[in-house]
């Protein structure tokens, strides 16, 4: 995904659907740890929901590179199974918008021995104005376990799916059409745990 998502985000229209699909699994959530830094841009850390934490660095990494272009990406759909992940995303065309998306990503602060977590966007907005958020860990070490914290980030922090999409999706499984498909029972458990979220 990574040599051709600068293309892919420059040249698609306001609005459109950008699929992607990522393949290196060991990267995003396994033991390759250092090369997501480098693929990704994201310092990952061993956190207990790893699959969420990479559909978040990916949904991350595609949003970035859409605020370059002065873009921004509306989640659908993210999902992981087997061994890739797949995310669907909207493109939009906005500066103010594409500036409002900083809000939506930052770090999380992970405690590796409990899961104890806290996440800390990199902006916040005060009277209609965006600025740097500041840090507020409430401690220097886990307040649950007193282990130490552990940087992961920068991951997108926002909602990973859209319900309404989803739900529309879900309907849609119901049609002839789509009870040809092979795969339609597969697809039908996925959207329904999506939908079981909140």
């Amino acid at each position: 995904m990574i040599p051709f998502l600068e293309s892919a985000v420059s040249s698609i229209r306001d609005g459109g659907l950008l699929c992607a699909t990522c393949t290196d699994t060991r990267v995003t959530c396994g033991p390759d740890l250092h090369k997501c830094s480098y693929f990704y841009g994201t310092a990952r850390a061993k956190v207990h929901s790893f699959q969420e934490d990479a559909l978040r660095i990916v949904l991350n990494c595609i949003n970035s590179t859409a605020n370059r272009h002065s873009r921004y990406v509306e989640p659908l759909l993210a999902v992981q199974t087997e061994f890739y992940l797949r995310v669907f995303v909207r493109i939009h065309r906005s500066k103010t918008e594409c500036a409002k998306s900083t809000l939506k990503t930052g770090n999380v602060y992970n405690c590796n021995s409990c899961g104890n977590y806290y996440w800390q966007p990199f902006f916040s907005e005060k009277k209609n104005k965006i600025g740097p958020s500041k840090l507020e860990l409430p401690s220097e070490k886990c307040d649950i376990c007193r282990e130490p914290w552990y940087f992961n980030g920068p991951i997108w922090l926002a909602n990973i799916n859209n319900h309404e999409f989803c739900e529309q999706l879900f309907s849609s499984l119901k049609t002839e059409q789509f009870n040809k498909l092979k795969t339609n029972r597969k697809i039908y458990g996925m959207l329904h745990a999506i939908l079981q979220e909140k």
